[in-house]
């Protein structure tokens, strides 16, 4: 039940960031590489590095809002 709320939360916190994020971080959760991600969205390796690390920190911000602790990346 737990894990299923988790979910939920991460997904709701999703919907509230920008495009971008949220499509790239619907492809790292699927399990694809940065270099699948860089082919896919046709943008530098190391802009899908950047993006990855960014969008990662802004989810985790809005969860740690939510929840207010820590979120350990």
């Amino acid at each position: 039940v737990e894990k299923n709320e988790d979910v939920r939360r991460v997904k709701e916190a999703m919907s509230k960031m920008d495009e971008k994020c949220r499509e790239l971080l619907t492809y790292v959760s699927d399990g694809k590489s940065e270099s699948e991600i860089q082919k896919i969205l046709d943008i530098p390796l190391g802009t899908v590095s950047s993006r990855k690390s960014n969008c990662i920190k802004k989810l985790a911000e809005i969860l740690k809002v939510w929840t207010n602790t820590t979120i350990l990346l």
